[in-house]
């Protein structure tokens, strides 16, 4: 079965930091990380595609469900599918677990061959690219802190592509992670050879630490008779290159 496809247009404004977590650094002014990330990020385009997939899994959701919260659900799925904008998304996704529940899905093993019978492995996990998508969306986010672990833990995957999606181009690191997170976010990312100018807000999170880190790791580097990345000097004062 085809998908139905619903593009929605967003434009979104970061003309101020979504948390609190480094307010009142100037690099985090319009002028600076988020003047670029707004730039990067006005008129994204987001499309929530309707499958034989989340047909079911609202089918499996609403048998669970009482019939205030079934009948919510409804109403809600189809104002959205009639008149999508931002502001209800986000008072959607907001509202749907005090509308719903935070309980577990766990379908029984009738709901597991249906679900398998439409490809899908459960539990689900998402494919790359999904993963990739949900982590680059997370500063977009209402209250964004709350994704803190998930991002982390991105970090230490060994799939480069995943690692990127928040290191890369994604302010959500330079807003929300503890020092120690991004110290080792960046010097993974001298690791893998990813280029520092990736890194949004790198200059506002760069401490006498993270510059003691790399400085430690170019030394390693020589002494081993490896090449230093060129752009190590953006937080050592030094030069990168072969040793």
């Amino acid at each position: 079965m085809r998908g139905q496809a619903l593009a929605v247009t967003f434009s979104f404004d970061y003309s101020q930091p979504p948390g609190s977590a480094h307010r009142g650094r100037q690099d985090y002014s319009p002028q600076g990380l988020l003047e670029l990330e707004r730039t990067r990020r006005k008129g994204a385009v987001v499309t929530l595609i309707a499958t034989r997939v989340g047909q079911l899994l609202r089918e499996l959701v609403e048998r669970r469900l009482e019939p205030a919260a079934r009948e919510w659900l409804a109403r809600t799925c189809a104002a959205a599918g009639a008149e999508p904008s931002r502001g209800a998304l986000l008072e959607t996704f907001t509202a749907a677990t005090r509308r719903l529940g935070r309980s577990r899905l766990a379908p029984t093993e009738e709901e597991i061959a249906r679900l398998a019978e439409a490809g899908v492995s459960w539990p689900i996990s998402g494919d790359g690219a999904e993963r990739q998508a949900v982590l680059r969306a997370l500063p977009l986010l209402p209250v964004p802190e709350r994704f803190l672990e998930i991002a982390v833990d991105a970090c230490r995957s060994h799939i480069q592509p995943l690692f990127e999606a928040v290191a890369c181009e994604n302010p959500y690191p330079a807003f929300y992670f503890p020092e120690l997170n991004f110290n080792q976010m960046v010097l993974k990312a001298l690791f893998t050879g990813v280029a520092l100018a990736r890194i949004l807000g790198l200059e506002g999170r760069i401490t006498p630490e993270l510059g003691r880190m790399a400085a430690d790791y170019a030394s390693e580097r020589r002494a081993a008779g490896r090449s230093v990345p060129p752009d190590i000097g953006q937080l050592t004062g030094e030069r990168g290159g072969r040793p």
